[in-house]
């Protein structure tokens, strides 16, 4: 098996009641060299998910070309002079359907 990017973090498809139709997407976790599938740790806020439960995305929120979340700082003046700094955050459509480069059973030269 070859190796994938440490950023790369799989979401599977889940039915959220099996009468229903619908579906949410749930972080799922890469096998490491070692075998285990440890979830890796988020880099961001964004997908942090509260403590005890597993991170679910509706699937309409991440179209087929993913997306992309960037954070910025924003700086305000307001009226009286004062100066206001928070972050914020910003979603947009990527770039295209991405690959994790993961491949199985490769034959190498010696």
């Amino acid at each position: 098996m070859s190796a994938v990017p440490d950023y790369w973090i799989p979401f599977l498809p889940v039915r959220t009641d099996p009468t229903s139709a619908q579906m949410r997407l749930r972080r799922g976790a890469m096998a490491g060299p070692d075998g285990t599938a440890a979830p890796l740790r988020t880099q961001s806020r964004i997908l942090l998910p509260a403590p005890g439960t597993p991170l679910e995305l509706y699937e309409e929120e991440v179209p087929r070309e993913g997306a992309t979340v960037t954070r910025t700082y924003q700086l305000a003046r307001w009226i009286d002079g004062s100066t206001h700094l928070w972050v914020g955050r910003s979603k947009q459509i990527g770039r295209g359907e991405a690959s994790s480069g993961l491949r199985f059973d490769l034959a190498t030269r010696v």
